[in-house]
């Protein structure tokens, strides 16, 4: 090849990229509202007649989100479990602790299942359950003997952990500031 063989060559090169430069399409060229109407279709939700609407993928969805929480209040109601015998300087037998935990699986699944999603009667129905496992368990800890507390207080304070976490914040301070109002009213200390 000589050099004026290469020279064209390089020529034709760029004036090949400068004709692909010209036909590529850039954000000014699109009128604003083919860009809006772009956006739109890709950002909006799915209308009710679309295949994507709140089906079975949503109900997919929130099964998975139930079998997660379930798992982590399981392994939430095994501590508390061995901490309350501990409490009491019982024998920590984990098979018995963890068979006594399967138990509860359920009752965490349809609870995470059922008011995940707080919304509409969902919200006070979780605040309310929130009141009242935070109330109860200060009034079994005072009040109960250490059976009742080995057997009831794990549980409650796991719904209570969990309502507590799925609360909005200001909902959760308020659920505790009741429990803190309950306490105070009744004479039960908070240590």
């Amino acid at each position: 090849m000589t050099l004026v063989e290469d020279i064209q060559l390089k020529q034709q090169r760029k004036r090949s990229n400068r004709a692909n430069a010209k036909t590529d399409v850039s954000r000014s060229d699109i009128p604003e509202d083919e860009i809006r109407r772009m956006y739109s279709s890709v950002h909006t939700a799915p209308s009710e007649g679309s295949p994507g609407n709140k089906g079975a993928e949503d109900n997919e969805v929130l099964k998975g989100y139930a079998i997660i929480m379930s798992i982590t209040l399981f392994t939430v109601h095994c501590t508390l479990s061995s901490l309350a015998l501990k409490q009491y300087s019982q024998d920590v037998h984990f098979m018995e602790i963890i068979k006594g935990s399967f138990s509860v699986i359920p009752a965490f699944f349809i609870l995470c299942y059922n008011l995940h999603p707080l919304n509409g009667i969902k919200l006070p129905i979780a605040v309310l359950g929130s009141c009242v496992c935070g109330c109860y368990l200060i009034f079994i800890m005072e009040n109960g003997g250490y059976l009742q507390i080995i057997k009831q207080t794990p549980s409650l304070a796991t719904i209570w952990i969990w309502l507590f976490i799925e609360l909005d914040w200001y909902w959760g301070v308020f659920a505790l500031l009741s429990v803190v109002v309950f306490a105070k009213f009744n004479g039960l200390p908070l240590y």
